[in-house]
């Protein structure tokens, strides 16, 4: 029994196109063939029609704090493509880098990423 408000998806057709993710947070439709999936630990994940790519677009775990239960509000906090992405190949993201030696923890950035 579905719950009121819900979708019965017992009538729709639900095809994965990927797993183990360790936080996504985002769909982002790129084109009709394909989207991306943003994961919180700083990574943006390309499907392409219903298979997800090997290589990601953007891996910047290295650089960005990753989430705990304790910290969750931090990593690849936001991802989003120019209006003319399509030519430009320009994104914009909001991350939390994790500290350098001897840094406060947490600095919050905002940058633009072109070709």
């Amino acid at each position: 029994m579905t719950r009121p408000g819900t979708i019965d998806l017992s009538a729709w057709t639900v095809t994965e196109v990927g797993s183990g993710f360790g936080v996504p947070r985002q769909w982002v439709e790129v084109d009709a063939a394909r989207a991306l999936v943003v994961d919180q630990r700083g990574i943006v994940s390309v499907v392409e029609g219903d298979a997800l790519r090997a290589e990601p677009m953007l891996d910047v775990r290295d650089r960005v704090l990753q989430p705990t239960a304790r910290a969750l509000e931090v990593g690849l906090a936001g991802f989003a493509l120019a209006p003319d992405f399509a030519t430009s190949g320009t994104f914009y993201t909001f991350t939390t880098e994790a500290p350098a030696e001897g840094d406060a923890p947490g600095t919050r950035r905002a940058d633009t990423i072109t070709r």
